[in-house]
């Protein structure tokens, strides 16, 4: 079982990411975060395989996020804001999906996060 942690100030992002994964056999949604502060006590606990992270969040952006966690390689960055896309890949994120997030693009990004995970 892959488990995954959505980290959103947007609700209804959130729920859309929950809908794209709620088919899948092998995938489970462990826990929600509001920003990255409440993302990095939920870390902790629930150890989530992949995180799906929005960067603009009030507090901590996720690329402050990146810069704080040791396993950089399992997050996804979903932004609506294109500008952030070297430096996240340069803090070696998995993928980088621009809302609004449209599903073939969203299982392209899950699926190298899958593949990522079972070449461990």
């Amino acid at each position: 079982m892959i488990n995954i942690l959505l980290v959103d100030d947007q609700k209804v992002i959130k729920e859309q990411l929950k809908s794209y994964l709620e088919p899948a056999i092998n995938l489970q949604v462990v826990g929600t975060a509001e920003n990255s502060i409440e993302a990095l006590e939920k870390i902790k606990i629930l150890k989530p395989n992949v995180i799906l992270m929005d960067i603009e969040m009030p507090g901590m952006t996720g690329l402050q996020f990146l810069r704080l966690i040791p396993n950089k390689s399992m997050v996804i960055l979903t932004t609506a804001y294109p500008q952030y896309a070297l430096e996240a890949f340069e803090l070696e994120v998995v993928d980088y999906l621009l809302k609004p997030i449209k599903f073939d693009r969203f299982f392209k990004a899950i699926t190298k996060a899958i593949d990522i995970i079972n070449l461990k």
